[in-house]
């Protein structure tokens, strides 16, 4: 059974030549044309040469001895997860006991008592919290558990502009675990592939960071990196970044190609920098970016800027507010979708900030569209693609709109240059707000030649782009 997953592969749908002639759009600065569909796909990568790169899995069905591995396993993991939740007990109590010393103080200024202690309220609640969820968890991930199918194979399926599909097989042993009773498929894969296409990064809902390599129409695997999502490659190819915990982030120096050692396990001396940031634990982080010599985080609230080689720090706010998602051009400049859903630019050079010209209710309600997820900037600089919420555009006469999100997105390209929109995808893709290890559902080659999309219910395809007298 071949599993279709994030990044899954399933069989190629091949587009009769009028039919592709037909999918043609054209405006006075873009015209694109369809190159291959498929039809059930969800989401890929895709490399400066047009391919798309997939993740996939096939799968059988557990033997009974393999069950009985899993149910002993599990057992040794839940005792485990009993520790853990009788420590968020525990926690449960202290919070109580503060809240329980808070009233007593109120109470020497009252001669009332209430009739619902809070500090009962609160201990009562994370004690039935730990009871209740821990007997549901129990059978519900027992089950789960022991009866997930075992992965037979899995790798990386390639499929090149001209519809060639390659397949890469992985090593189970490094992937999975060296007995089969081990290898149990994903529920979800973050991929992401360095900008000159040299290194493929795999994270799994397992934990840790696969890193392979692509060379000569090969997939070799180099190691697996602790950490998490967000994480990324710099530009140049030179570094890479993983999160270890929210705030804490590690930056890793790779080797060159000619690098005799770079086929095995990431050793500690490529461990340039540890970065902490003081972000607040109630304060969401939205996107992170790793430069030739910044480290850019995003969040809610204020946007970071640290430069690891002086080892200072940069913030800035718009509006009070930080921002949604992050862009950076080759010279440094770095765009953010702001919270009011319009764009700024931080100069890295000058650590200076600027926000475009664009009122608020205008963005929406005259241009139709407003920056919530940057996707790619192109070569001349000229142009941003980026996605929004169709749900949350108002009404055309309608002056007062909360909105409400669609769970799809919509593709537009801006023109910097004259601030409007100069083309808009007339077809829904995926959700914009993701899940786990959220991957855009539009992804651009480095020329803008090529657009790979993930479409609403709908599979993915590939485009082939061109920008008349500008990128492409």
């Amino acid at each position: 059974m071949k599993r279709i997953f994030l990044f899954a592969i399933i069989p190629l749908v091949m587009m009769a030549e009028v039919a592709l002639a037909q999918d043609v759009s054209r405006s006075d600065l873009l015209e694109f044309k369809r190159l291959w569909f498929y039809e059930k796909a969800i989401k890929g990568a895709l490399l400066n040469d047009g391919t798309a790169v997939f993740y996939f899995e096939e799968t059988r069905p557990a033997t009974e001895e393999e069950k009985a591995k899993r149910a002993q396993e599990f057992e040794r993991k839940w005792k485990e997860l009993e520790v853990r939740a009788r420590e968020f007990e525990k926690k449960g109590e202290e919070v109580a006991e503060e809240a329980k010393k808070a009233e007593s103080e109120i109470h020497k200024k009252s001669p009332f008592l209430p009739r619902f202690p809070l500090y009962a309220i609160v201990s009562g609640f994370f004690k039935e919290i730990v009871k209740s969820g821990m007997e549901i968890a129990y059978s519900l991930g027992k089950k789960h558990f022991i009866n997930a199918p075992v992965v037979t194979k899995a790798g990386f399926m390639f499929v090149s502009s001209e519809r060639i599909q390659t397949e890469f097989p992985v090593d189970l042993e490094e992937a999975y675990g060296s007995e089969s009773w081990q290898r149990m498929p994903n529920d979800a894969v973050n991929i992401r592939v360095s900008a000159d296409d040299r290194l493929v990064g795999i994270e799994t809902e397992k934990g840790g960071i696969m890193l392979y390599e692509l060379k000569d129409s090969a997939v070799s695997f180099v190691g697996r990196i602790e950490g998490t999502h967000p994480f990324g490659f710099s530009p140049d190819g030179r570094h890479m970044f993983v999160t270890m915990e929210k705030g804490l982030f590690q930056i890793y120096r790779l080797p060159p190609k000619r690098d005799k050692d770079y086929r095995f396990v990431l050793p500690e001396f490529l461990l340039v920098k540890k970065v902490r940031l003081d972000i607040p634990k109630r304060v969401a982080m939205t996107d992170v970016l790793l430069l030739e010599r910044y480290l850019v985080v995003l969040t809610l609230k204020e946007l970071f800027v640290y430069d690891w080689e002086k080892e200072s720090l940069q913030r800035f706010t718009f509006g009070r507010f930080g921002g949604r998602s992050l862009l950076a051009s080759s010279d440094q400049d770095v765009f953010v979708a702001k919270i009011d859903k319009t764009l700024a630019k931080v100069d890295l050079r000058k650590m200076r900030s600027y926000e475009f010209k664009m009122n608020h209710f205008d963005l929406p309600r005259h241009h139709r569209v407003y920056f919530h997820k940057l996707v790619s900037i192109s070569p001349d600089k000229r142009f941003i693609a980026a996605l929004y919420d169709p749900g949350l555009i108002p009404p055309k006469g309608v002056k007062s709109w909360s909105g409400s999100t669609t769970g799809e997105s919509i593709l537009f390209i801006w023109d910097l240059l004259k601030g409007e929109v100069m083309w808009q995808l007339q077809r829904r893709l995926e959700d914009i707000t993701g899940g786990f290890g959220y991957h855009p559902p539009a992804c651009f080659s480095k020329d803008w030649s090529y657009l790979l999309l993930n479409l609403k219910d709908d599979g993915v395809e590939l485009l082939r782009l061109k920008i008349k007298g500008g990128a492409g």
